[in-house]
């Protein structure tokens, strides 16, 4: 996706006459970047998301939440980690009981299994089954206009790769 979203933003900047790539170039290329991405993320991702009316619901902002989540070594994040982008993705305030039902409707076949349940109950944790998903879900919150300078920050803070001058 790096690689994609890249060569978009520097045609963008081409395309201006510019010989770097900033923001704006990046940001029109989210949309021709998304575009190209397989199909199969694009069903999958549609798949879970997408209300019987063909509409999406609550179950966007909360799989956007998952993928902002802080994980552990292995990518699996607990139902509490969702709390915090989720909350300012939508603005308002929510617990982990109102959101339970979309997490766990993630884990089954009819919105496409595109989390994975581990563990007991009152320690499950979740991670993405496809690695394509969750970058997916981030680059398309982008482009919709879902991660602002808040919920970046959030992401942001957690990253798994810290970078020091330690070196």
């Amino acid at each position: 996706y790096a690689h994609l979203l890249g060569m978009h933003a520097a045609k963008a900047a081409i395309g201006q006459r510019r010989d770097m790539v900033d923001g704006p170039e990046v940001e029109s290329a989210l949309g021709s970047a998304i575009d190209e991405i397989d199909n199969t993320v694009v069903e999958s991702y549609l798949r879970a998301v997408v209300s019987q009316k063909g509409e999406e619901t609550l179950y966007s902002r909360v799989l956007l939440s998952c993928a902002l989540a802080t994980t552990d070594e292995l990518g699996r994040f607990q139902q509490a980690a969702v709390i915090e982008p989720l909350s300012k993705i939508t603005g308002k305030q929510y617990n982990a009981a109102t959101f339970a039902f979309h997490m766990n409707k993630f884990c089954e076949e009819p919105r496409g299994r595109v989390l994975e349940r581990l563990g007991k109950i009152r320690n499950y944790r979740y991670r993405f089954r496809e690695a394509a998903m969750q970058p997916f879900v981030i680059l398309k919150g982008l482009r919709d206009g879902l991660i602002d300078d808040d919920v970046a920050e959030v992401y942001a803070s957690r990253r798994q790769l810290r970078l020091s001058n330690d070196f």
